[in-house]
């Protein structure tokens, strides 16, 4: 579940079903950019084009991510 908490900022949980080793989602529009959120047994990663915005553990706990205003 990804959710849009401000016009700067979303969340989600970085889970995976069991028997699942990744998921990655692509080309995710939210707060007026396109993201792609890859998420493995050991963290996730969120990129914004090729560039990585935010890394974390996959624990199941949600996270925040908060885009720099331009």
């Amino acid at each position: 579940n990804i959710s849009p908490e401000s016009l700067n900022s979303f969340s989600f949980v970085p889970y995976l079903p069991k028997g699942i080793p990744h998921i990655k989602l692509s080309s995710v529009y939210i707060c007026g950019g396109c993201f792609s959120i890859s998420i493995q047994k050991d963290g996730w990663s969120v990129f914004n084009g090729c560039d990585e915005i935010a890394r974390g553990k996959t624990d199941g706990k949600r996270v925040t991510i908060t885009l720099s205003e331009k």
